[in-house]
């Protein structure tokens, strides 16, 4: 049996990731105590081992009373929900308690698609108190206080997550209304900016009146929309677009470091993201090539992280860009063809149009090119890079040339991209 504990290392991910063994038990801990980018990471390995292994079973280390508990402070324990509606529909999977015994997933379910359902309703009102006392206002009023009250130092130290997901093969969840408007498409760029400049309002962040009020909004939005856009057109069906995947899921995880948080995880050796957070622990603010805008505007001020990870159970990017399975795949061309995907008017799109379509990864290259990390992890392929130590070229900027660290790892479905996006704040 695969054990997952609160000490989860990078290295331990990729032993999950190339054992064949088919029980797992995971130590249920809050999202937000996971180092960047390991969430969505362990999520991506473990809905590979769920969709494609047989007989597989997830032991998570509760019993009854633990169960209750997590679907009142579902926002906190978000792997929970999402690892028993990816295998709602997936007989082969069971579901236990830390005693061994099967839990009933159509039970599990049912709860957890009705507090997404809470969380989608709460992300599409504009964050004002509630004008009415019906039950289903009330409760949405009662989440949003959980979600944006000032916590204190549970909040200074925790961090502030959200995790919002779009499971295409289950009907009675919705599309998620932060990414889709009522009817069903896309929402636009400046929404979204007004969601991010709520969350930090709503979180006692400063928000600077004038010109530059918006800008750390405007550059988190960027990320967010190019990066699920992408999702929407790439990560719904098979590489050559002939059958949609189910299960499938498409999910965006925002977690908010502030800094004691970052402090602490600057203590952690050996992993080339700690190695990124201590070098911003150790920096004065104007040397952190923030913009000198947020310097202006926190005199004083702390040092946050804003994680974004965006991951999808569809072909990989490799795949999907060469039309090719990976079995007709060198390592060589699966790499090329990933940082080829964040290279400027570089699409599978091959109409007139390409010139519109092949911005969306460059565009969230542009916005962390100075202090930023990226981390991508795609079939065989890992790549990282720390754009602090290794700053953005010009003519990588311009969209030609970009390089990465690469590691290769076991396979692994799907496509996770993690964005560590540093600013300044007072509280």
């Amino acid at each position: 049996m695969i054990k997952i504990s609160n000490s989860l290392t990078n290295k331990d991910l990729d032993l999950i990731n190339l054992s064949s063994d088919k029980e797992i038990s995971i130590e249920i801990i809050p999202t937000f105590a996971y180092p960047p980018g390991q969430f969505s990471q362990l999520l991506q390995i473990l809905f590979t081992k769920i969709r494609n292994e047989q007989n597989a079973s997830i032991q998570f280390d509760i019993d009854e009373n633990d169960e209750q508990y997590i679907f009142e402070k579902f926002y906190i324990y978000y792997q929970f929900l999402v690892i028993v509606l990816f295998s709602k529909n997936l007989s082969h999977v069971k579901i236990l308690n830390k005693n061994g015994v099967s839990i009933s997933k159509e039970k599990l379910c049912s709860l957890s698609i009705t507090k997404l359902n809470l969380q989608e309703e709460l992300y599409s009102l504009t964050f004002e108190p509630a004008l009415s006392y019906d039950s289903p206002r009330s409760k949405i009023e009662d989440l949003r206080k959980q979600f944006f009250s000032d916590r204190g130092d549970e909040k200074e130290y925790g961090g502030l997550s959200f995790l919002i997901s779009n499971f295409d093969h289950i009907a009675a969840l919705r599309k998620t209304s932060y990414f889709y408007n009522n009817t069903g498409t896309l929402r636009l760029k400046s929404e979204i900016i007004s969601w991010v400049t709520k969350v930090f309002k709503y979180n006692k962040l400063n928000i600077r009146e004038g010109i530059y009020r918006n800008e750390t909004h405007n550059d988190i939005a960027i990320v967010l929309k190019e990066l699920f856009d992408n999702t929407e057109e790439w990560g719904r069906s098979n590489y050559n677009d002939t059958i949609e995947y189910n299960p499938n899921v498409r999910s965006c995880f925002i977690n908010i470091l502030m800094d004691r948080r970052v402090q602490h995880l600057s203590s952690r050796k050996d992993d080339p993201v700690i190695d990124y957070v201590t070098t911003l622990v150790n920096s004065n603010p104007e040397d952190l090539y923030i913009p000198k805008w947020q310097s202006e505007l926190y005199s004083h001020s702390k040092v946050g992280l804003c994680e974004i990870s965006i991951l999808d159970t569809g072909p990989g990017m490799a795949r999907r860009w060469l039309g090719k399975d990976y079995s007709d795949l060198t390592k060589e061309e699966e790499e090329k063809a990933v940082i080829n995907c964040f290279n400027k008017y570089v699409t599978s799109d091959s109409t007139a149009r390409y010139q519109v379509r092949g911005r969306g990864l460059n565009n969230v290259i542009k916005v962390i090119g100075n202090s930023g990390y990226l981390i991508v992890r795609t079939g065989h392929v890992s790549l990282f890079r720390n754009f602090f130590d290794e700053k953005l070229s010009k003519y990588e900027s311009d969209g030609f040339g970009l390089t990465f660290k690469t590691d290769y790892k076991g396979l692994v479905e799907g496509t996770s991209i993690t964005i560590l996006y540093p600013f300044l704040y007072q509280q």
